[in-house]
């Protein structure tokens, strides 16, 4: 986490399911770190899409990538996060 600090992120591509904590949990503390200048986050997990997304903080942009997925299904939801993200920012 303290690496947001220290470099600029376009897009965090996070695992959902993980130790010790979730994702979902990780990414929460980061907001909490980071508040609105956290960038996109685009989930992968081998889950079906929650049907409630848990909260993660106001404004946090989200996507959701269930495996298996191929490599340029994951690229078109990076860029549409990253363009998500350009459109918040100030």
């Amino acid at each position: 986490m303290d690496q947001l600090a220290r470099h600029a992120v376009d897009v965090i591509v996070m695992d959902v399911l993980m130790t010790p904590w979730d994702g979902f949990d990780t990414v929460r503390r980061m907001f909490d770190r980071q508040g609105a200048a956290l960038p996109p986050v685009v989930f992968l997990s081998g889950l079906a899409r929650p049907a409630v997304m848990p909260e993660l903080g106001d404004g946090v942009i989200s996507e959701y990538v269930v495996k298996p997925f191929r490599p340029s299904q994951l690229v078109e939801v990076i860029e549409r996060a990253y363009l998500r993200g350009q459109q918040r920012a100030p």
